[in-house]
């Protein structure tokens, strides 16, 4: 790989947008899998195990979870205010 990781991947994503199938895993479990066969394994137990015991991504998929993203695209407000700009 010539260059730095964050041009390789910018390549790979504008592959995938273009149809290119790419060879690295990028699926869940390959991405696991890879990481358990190549990382210490004391480093796989902290990473994989939320970095703890999991508490804090458990608190924090309970609470994103109670949001949801609405699009409000087109959407003009009722009334303008420009007297707080410069």
């Amino acid at each position: 790989m010539s260059g730095n990781f964050g041009d390789f991947q910018i390549g790979v994503y504008f592959d995938a947008v273009n149809g290119v199938t790419s060879h690295y895993p990028f699926d869940a479990a390959s991405v696991e899998r890879k990481a358990a066969e190549t990382l210490p394994d004391w480093v796989y137990r902290y990473v994989s195990a939320a970095a703890g015991d999991g508490r804090t991504q458990r608190a924090n998929i309970a609470a994103f979870s109670r949001y949801g993203i609405i699009p409000r695209m087109m959407v003009s407000p009722p009334e303008r205010d420009l007297s707080r700009g410069r």
